[in-house]
C-alpha cells in the first residue's frame, strides 16, 4: 500500500493499482471523523453523511447519503436518509429513510422505512416499512409492513402485514394480514387473515 500526502490531496492505491481516490485533506477529515473538538467521536461515510445535529458530541457511527442520527448516541445508522431526526440511543438504522423521528433505546431497524416515527425502546423490525409508529416496548416485528403503529407491548409478528394497529399485550401474529387491530391479551394467530379485531 502505498500513500501520498501533500499539501492538498491524498491518494491511496491498492497493491495492484487497481484503485485510486484523491480527496482533499479536509473533505477526508469529514468523511472519517466529525467533532468541531479534539475528540473524534463519530464516524460518516458517504457522500453527504451528516454529523450528530448536536455538534459531534454523540458516539455515532453513519455511513450513506445524508444519513445522520439526529441528536441519539451510540447508534449505528446506514442507509439513504436513514436516522433523520432521531433521539434514538443504542440502537441500529439500516435501510434507506429507516429510523427517521424516532426516539428510545436499544431499537433494530433493518428494512425501507422501517421503525420510523416510532419511541418506543427495545423493539426489533425486519423488514420494509415494518415497526412504523410503534409506541411501546419489547415488540417484535419481522416482514413487510408488520407490527405497525403498535401501542401495546411484548407482541410479536410474523408475515406480510401481521400485527398493526395491536393496543394489546403479549399477542402473536405468524401468518400474513394476521392478528391486526388487536386489543385483547395472550392471543394467537397463525393462519392467513386470521384474529383480527380480538378483544
Amino acid at each position: 500500500m502505498k500513500k501520498t500526502i501533500g499539501l492538498r490531496t491524498f491518494s491511496l492505491l491498492n497493491k495492484g493499482n487497481r484503485l485510486k481516490q484523491t480527496v482533499s485533506i479536509a473533505a477526508l477529515a469529514m468523511v472519517i471523523s466529525y467533532s468541531p473538538a479534539a475528540a473524534l467521536q463519530t464516524t460518516n461515510s458517504g457522500a453527504g453523511s451528516t454529523p450528530p445535529d448536536d455538534g459531534g458530541s454523540a458516539t455515532n457511527t453513519v455511513s450513506g447519503d445524508r444519513a445522520t442520527t439526529g441528536t441519539g448516541t451510540g447508534n449505528t445508522v446506514t442507509g439513504y436518509n436513514a436516522g433523520t431526526g432521531t433521539t434514538m440511543t443504542n440502537s441500529v438504522i439500516v435501510g434507506r429513510d429507516a429510523g427517521t423521528a424516532s426516539s428510545g433505546t436499544q431499537n433494530v431497524f433493518l428494512g425501507y422505512q422501517a421503525g420510523d416515527n416510532s419511541t418506543g425502546g427495545f423493539n426489533t423490525s425486519l423488514g420494509a416499512n415494518s415497526g412504523r409508529g410503534v409506541v411501546s416496548v419489547r415488540n417484535s416485528n419481522v416482514g413487510y409492513n408488520s407490527g405497525n403503529n403498535v401501542s401495546g407491548a411484548y407482541n410479536a409478528a410474523i408475515g406480510d402485514s401481521a400485527g398493526s394497529n395491536v393496543t394489546g399485550d403479549r399477542n402473536f401474529a405468524g401468518s400474513s394480514n394476521a392478528g391486526e387491530s388487536v386489543t385483547g391479551d395472550f392471543n394467537t394467530a397463525v393462519d392467513f387473515n386470521t384474529g383480527e379485531r380480538v378483544e
